[in-house]
């Protein structure tokens, strides 16, 4: 019977996973920062005078908005330069190997190409996947821009920016400059009266769980979703498979459902479900249209 519904109510179901509201980060207020500032900046370094600054500035109950300004080194004019949070601090002699992989709390992974448009399937981390490259110019230097993003968070602590590092790339994912994400909120900065900021240089007093093995190998992305067309069946997962079977499908859908409608604590779940959500409506588009 299902199977009569033909690609168009197939579409519709996607379309209709896809519609679920979008997810703030709600920043609720914590015990920890209570009455304080959630700012955090970055200041990146790297050979050939490349130099950038990055400033997030939170609101409880809204989306984080942060700043990027390259002050000297992309001269590569027909270059864009990605741009990432990663999970663990800059190594000594600013060793940005050390920084890791980026931020991903809800295991996303950078195998699903991150979208302007559909940033929930996004990792957490992937600032330039959400906003946009950075195009290199003659000088070298690009303009302050700004942006405002729903998924950063300064807590939970899986979840929180604090205590990471920032990497800024070049061709083949060469790590060109990084930096750390220090901020008073976990005593690895200080802010004068005049706003400017200082490093004190110690390990972060709130985030305490780094990852400690290697950093997982990049997979050839793919994209899931081109507006509410299905456009690539490969986007379903492999390895622990939804099974495409109609029945399995459904049940997938439904479940994913059940979960995204539910509101949880802090917020952190409806995420997760939602990227669950959406996967399970491929696998059962790719059912009904095989």
């Amino acid at each position: 019977m299902l199977a009569s519904l033909g690609p168009l109510a197939v579409l519709a179901i996607s379309a209709s996973a896809l519609s679920y509201p979008p997810i703030h980060a709600r920043q609720d207020s914590s015990p920890t920062f209570e009455g304080q500032d959630l700012v955090a900046q970055a200041h990146l370094t790297g050979p050939n005078n490349v130099e950038a600054v990055v400033t997030f500035r939170g609101t409880v109950g809204a989306a984080t908005e942060y700043t990027i300004e390259v002050l000297g080194g992309l001269t590569n004019t027909s270059l864009s330069h990605s741009y990432h949070i990663h999970t663990n601090p800059v190594g000594e002699g600013n060793n940005c190997t050390a920084t890791k992989g980026h931020l991903d709390p809800l295991g996303v992974t950078d195998s699903v190409k991150c979208s302007k448009d559909m940033p929930a399937f996004c990792e957490e981390g992937d600032l330039s996947g959400k906003h946009g490259t950075l195009n290199g110019t003659e000088s070298g230097a690009i303009p302050e821009q700004k942006f405002e993003d729903e998924f950063i968070r300064f807590y939970p602590e899986s979840f929180s920016i604090l205590g990471r590092s920032i990497v800024l790339h070049g061709e083949n994912k060469s790590r060109l400059a990084c930096g750390n994400i220090v901020s008073p909120l976990d005593g690895t900065a200080s802010i004068d009266e005049n706003g400017n900021w200082t490093p004190t240089n110690q390990t972060s007093s709130f985030q305490k769980t780094y990852p400690t093995g290697p950093s997982p190998p990049s997979k050839p992305a793919v994209t899931p979703f081109a507006g509410t067309s299905i456009i690539d069946s490969a986007a379903v997962p492999t390895a622990s498979a939804v099974p495409l079977s109609v029945s399995a499908t459904i049940a997938d859908v439904t479940a994913g459902a059940a979960a995204a409608s539910e509101t949880p604590k802090d917020g952190n779940g409806a995420s997760a479900s939602r990227v669950g959500l959406g996967l399970a409506a491929v696998a059962l588009g790719a059912a009904l249209l095989v």
